[in-house]
Formats: C-alpha cells, sequence, structure tokens
C-alpha cells in the first residue's frame, strides 16, 4: 500500500501566490470595505475575523486577483509568529491577503483538506520552521517551500484520511 505513495515538491502540487504588499502597491486601510486577512488572522484549520483590517473599493479593484482567495483556496503564512499556519477558505465574501499570506491553490494530485491536515501536521511544521532563513523575524522564502518534498497517497486515500481527521475534528469541537 505505501509502494503506491508518490513523492512530489510543494511546488509540484500547488499554485502559490504572495499577498498584496501594502507598501509598494500604497494601499492604506479604512474602517469599513473588504477585508484584508494577515498572518495574525491565520491560525491551525482557522481564519480569525477578529482584528480584521479592510480597504476601500477602489484599492480593492486595484489589487490583482491573485491576493483575492477564493473558497477550497488554502491560505498559509510563511512569515512571523504564525509561521506555518495553514487554513482552508470556507468564506464565500471578498477579501484579499496581506504580504505575509500566501494563497495556495492545489492541482489535481492533492486533495486541499489532505494538504492543510499535512501542513499543520508536527512533523511537517517543525521541518519547515527549521527552514527559517531569517534571525528577527521567521521567514521561510517561496523558492525554500516550493523545493519541500511530500509523500502522498493516491487521491482516494487523501480523501479518506481528510474525512476521518475532520470527523474527528468535529467531534472535538462539539466536546
Amino acid at each position: 500500500m505505501k509502494s503506491e505513495w508518490m513523492e512530489y515538491t510543494f511546488d509540484e502540487l500547488v499554485v502559490r501566490n504572495q499577498g498584496v504588499n501594502t507598501t509598494t502597491e500604497k494601499v492604506s486601510y479604512s474602517e469599513s470595505g473588504f477585508p484584508v486577512i494577515r498572518a495574525n488572522n491565520i491560525g491551525e484549520y482557522t481564519i480569525d475575523d477578529s482584528n480584521i483590517v479592510y480597504v476601500n473599493s477602489e484599492t480593492f479593484l486595484r489589487i490583482k486577483n491573485p491576493c483575492k482567495p477564493k473558497i477550497n483556496d488554502i491560505l498559509y503564512t510563511n512569515i512571523g509568529s504564525q509561521l506555518g499556519n495553514a487554513a482552508k477558505v470556507k468564506i464565500s465574501y471578498d477579501f484579499i491577503i496581506a504580504w505575509n499570506v500566501l494563497r495556495l491553490q492545489v492541482n489535481e494530485l492533492i486533495d486541499s483538506d489532505f494538504m492543510v491536515y499535512t501542513l499543520n501536521s508536527a512533523y511537517y511544521k517543525k521541518y519547515i520552521r527549521s527552514l527559517n532563513s531569517s534571525s528577527t523575524m521567521p521567514f521561510v522564502s517561496g523558492t525554500e517551500l516550493g523545493k519541500i518534498k511530500f509523500t502522498i497517497p493516491p487521491l482516494k486515500i487523501q480523501k479518506k484520511i481528510a474525512h476521518i481527521l475532520s470527523t474527528l475534528d468535529d467531534k472535538i469541537e462539539l466536546n
């Protein structure tokens, strides 16, 4: 069974886009409008909508689409104290992501739920944090992330694993 598992790099499994750089894009926040999800809003498996900042409509329209995640995309933090947290997008309203958040779009080789569980696993969190290239703020470059190798089962097994883990998470949350 394990012989069916295949090895792929991060970049072979996902398309990744860095969020908007608020300095170079001259983005200023406003009291209302479209939410901006930053690294501090990304937890393991969750997107926390407290402490949200906003951009106005004009700014939102100016921001490029890769910075506007959709349902089933994965948000991943590659910088700061939240380094290594992954959460699946389950919200249907429009928002943008800040520069310290990556938007991951999985391809046909991997299930998005399985990828979230994999990225949030103790093994990969520890490994990815070991790639830290900064002495002041934890940071792993996109280039380094792209080289990380994942050994994954066939898609059908990924979906079963993700379903079992999701069911357990639901029970834990209910209790």
